[in-house]
């Protein structure tokens, strides 16, 4: 290419070379001569990602060295820093899968006080290097000890980000996140928060001062977070009109099958259902869903969502639309009284405009009464489809392996019954409490008779994978390499920027994807 430089003049080409995507491309034209290196160097970073791999082993993080060139380069070069329009950083700590697995990790003194260094150093050089980030789009964050970088982005203003529209906070340590600071930004449009690791409760007292439908975000994303009742409903509702909302219940704090847990999970649900009445008008997709499916038991009924017109895409849990004469006690050992009629609660329950279905059935710790109180309804919705729900499209249903054992039959009704309603019929498997899980095997059984083989797709409506990739993962610890670094917690590294949320979440199965059956394998052979 060198000596075969276009003669054109210099707006002309920088115009070009503005609406090129590819590094590569860029990269070779840099290397063309130095008038042209003037023009494309900025343009080379108009997107950075960074991932930074923390290892006891090691006195200095892999990447580390890339932030601090960067955070020098943006400091001198200003102009630099004013082209970047995506930026991410990505903090691994490599060896926490293995705690994860084993239930505690032995840490020197020494080693531990090399740890807390680096993961200080990271938080201190990201927040130097943010003030410059002023015509940044979208803006992820996810590394430990944030509390530097806590306050920068709390105490921004209307000026601080005038152009961000898509705000991503893995939060991974102890720190509260700036709740309140990103909702008041003149361009944000998306807000995504996911609790990476802790126990606390988050406890923003800005929260208090919000104003309700005040901010232009539309899509707003809550995974794993830590946050009361109050706090939630309080969140949800600052903007003006949402279009897809995400509620992901933390697992940590609401496992126990007494109190507070239970009580805890139907106040979060009466604060949602509070919340979202202010969207009713707006609101398209709708996910509440938890990290693992808890009994009918311990779920309060949320009211009909029925006189949501807009609402299209629609994950649900069992228990918040059928509720057995125990959903608030504790009793364990109390047998479940369910009312014949239930089952129609599901029908009444949805609006007539729905596409697409994702339903997270009981749990294996219910009754077999209640457990198939979720099969009755949808049986019921697909005898319906036709007269009540025309525009439905697909149905997917989580499966468990526990229960799989016993649920070949109804599977396989459901399944034809689907096929005759003109539905897609989707089972997800999701095996939670298997720390090994066998799903990467071909077949696994589901009775005496024979397997049913599992075969990877692809969803037919845009998804994202976001939070199965930056979400620590309790039952499948895996480490890929994209070349930046290893992240034992993120098994697919790289940003991916969604344009609707993740309404069957593939985060639970190794190789990222959600597997359905086969044709003529459901209790039978192939």
């Amino acid at each position: 290419m060198p000596g075969a430089q276009p003669d054109l003049p210099v707006e002309l080409i920088l115009q070009i070379l503005e609406l090129t995507d590819s590094p590569t491309a860029l990269k070779n034209a840099a290397l063309c001569s130095k008038s042209w290196n003037t023009l494309v160097t900025p343009l080379l970073y108009r997107r950075v990602d960074i991932t930074v791999e923390i290892d006891k082993s090691s006195e200095y993080p892999n990447g580390i060295h890339t932030l601090q060139n960067l955070t020098r380069l943006f400091l001198q070069k200003p102009d630099i820093a004013a082209r970047v329009r995506h930026f991410s950083l990505r903090v691994a700590v490599a060896f926490r899968a293995i705690e994860i697995t084993f239930g505690t990790w032995e840490e020197t003194d020494e080693e531990r006080e090399r740890r807390l260094h680096a993961q200080h150093s990271v938080d201190a050089l990201l927040a130097l290097l943010l003030p410059y980030l002023r015509n940044v789009v979208t803006l992820d964050i996810g590394a430990p000890q944030q509390e530097y970088v806590s306050n920068v982005l709390d105490s921004m203003d209307q000026q601080a980000f005038p152009k961000l529209h898509s705000f991503l906070w893995v939060v991974d340590g102890c720190n509260t996140p700036p709740l309140l600071a990103p909702f008041q930004l003149p361009s944000i449009k998306s807000i995504y928060y996911c609790y990476n690791q802790g126990g606390h409760e988050w406890e923003d007292f800005d929260l208090s001062r919000a104003q309700p439908r005040s901010s232009g975000c539309t899509l707003l994303e809550l995974r794993d977070c830590p946050l009361s009742p109050t706090a939630l409903n309080a969140i949800i509702q600052i903007p003006v009109a949402l279009k897809i909302l995400v509620v992901e219940f933390q697992y940590r704090r609401f496992h126990m099958r007494t109190p507070p847990g239970p009580q805890r999970r139907c106040d979060m649900i009466t604060a949602l259902r509070d919340a979202i009445e202010y969207h009713k008008a707006t609101l398209e997709v709708l996910s509440v869903i938890p990290t693992t499916h808890y009994s009918i038991r311990s779920w309060k009924t949320m009211a009909s969502l029925r006189d949501f017109h807009k609402l299209r895409h629609l994950s649900i849990h069992s228990g918040v639309v059928f509720e057995s004469d125990t959903a608030t006690s504790y009793d364990w050992e109390v047998e479940a009284e369910v009312d014949p009629d239930a089952y129609k609660n599901l029908v009444d329950f949805l609006p007539p405009q729905l596409e697409v279905l994702h339903f997270a059935p009981a749990s294996r710790y219910d009754d077999p009464a209640v457990e198939i109180v979720p099969y009755q309804g949808l049986q019921d919705l697909l005898n319906k489809r036709a007269a009540s729900f025309p525009s439905l499209k697909r149905v997917i249903y989580d499966v468990q392996k526990y229960n799989s054992l016993d649920e070949s039959t109804r599977l396989q009704h459901l399944s034809e019954l689907a096929a005759q309603s003109g539905v897609a019929f989707t089972l997800r498997n999701i095996n939670l409490f298997i720390l090994y899980a066998d799903v990467g095997h071909e077949e696994w059984g589901w009775d005496t008779r024979a397997g049913i083989k599992w075969r990877a797709i692809n969803c037919d409506y845009e998804g994202s994978d976001m939070f199965g990739k930056y979400r620590e993962d309790y039952l499948y610890l895996g480490t890929e390499d994209d070349g930046r670094g290893i992240t034992p917690w993120a098994r697919k590294p790289g940003i991916n920027r969604p344009t609707s949320p993740d309404l069957a979440d593939d985060s639970d199965q190794p190789d990222g994807h959600w597997y359905e059956l086969g044709e003529g394998n459901i209790g039978g052979h192939d």
